[in-house]
C-alpha cells in the first residue's frame, strides 16, 4: 500500500509539475529520507534489542537524547537553508523548502518512541497502519496541492501534514508519557 501510494503519487506529480519542480521533489524526498535514517543515531534500536522491557526512564532518556540531536540537526538545516538553495540553483526564497523539511523532521521525531514500542512488541500491523496513513496523506495532499498550482511547496506542505498525521496516530496507538 505504501509503495503503491508512492508510485501513484509520483506518476501524478510527474504529470502535474515541471521538470525543475519534480527535481525539487526528489531533493526533498532524499533529504527527508536521510534525516529519518540518521535521526536517532541508533538509539531506538538499542531499546528494541534489549532483552527485558525498558523502563520508562530508558524511553525518556533516549527521547531526550534524540530530541537534542534532532534540534541540533534542525537548527543546522535551518541556518544552512540559503546555502543549500544556492547549491541546488534554486531561488533564494526556496530556502524555505529546506526549513519546512526540518520542521517536518522535528514533528516526526515525536513519533519515534511510540513506533519503537510498537516494534519492540512486534505490533507491525499497527506500524503498517501508521506508515500507510502517512504515505497516502503525503501523496494525496502533494498531488492535490500540485494540481492547485503550489509547485515545489506542495511537497513540503504534504510532508508537514503527513508527519503531523503520523505522529498523532502513533501517539494515539502507542501512548506514553513524555
Amino acid at each position: 500500500l505504501v509503495q503503491g501510494a508512492r508510485i501513484l503519487g509520483g506518476i501524478f506529480l510527474a504529470r502535474l509539475l515541471s521538470p525543475s519542480q519534480f527535481g525539487i521533489y526528489a531533493i526533498v524526498l532524499y533529504l527527508q529520507s536521510f534525516l529519518t535514517a540518521f535521526g536517532d543515531a541508533g538509539l531506538g534500536a538499542s531499546l528494541i534489542r534489549q532483552h527485558e522491557e525498558p523502563e520508562p526512564a530508558d524511553y525518556r532518556a533516549v527521547f531526550t537524547a534524540q530530541q537534542l540531536l534532532v534540534l541540533a540537526i534542525c537548527l543546522v538545516l535551518w541556518l544552512l537553508a540559503p546555502l543549500l538553495a544556492t547549491g541546488y540553483h534554486l531561488h533564494r526564497h526556496e530556502a524555505w523548502l529546506f526549513r519546512l523539511v526540518a520542521l517536518s523532521f522535528l514533528i516526526t521525531s515525536f513519533a519515534v518512541i511510540p513506533l519503537i514500542r510498537l516494534e519492540r512488541h512486534l505490533a507491525f500491523d499497527r506500524v503498517a497502519i501508521i506508515e500507510s496513513v502517512r504515505a497516502i496523506a503525503f501523496n494525496a495532499f502533494a498531488v492535490y496541492l500540485a494540481w492547485r498550482g503550489l509547485g515545489s511547496y506542495a511537497f513540503v506542505y504534504a510532508l508537514i501534514l503527513s508527519a503531523t498525521m503520523g505522529t498523532l496516530l502513533a501517539n494515539w496507538i502507542s501512548r506514553w508519557r513524555i
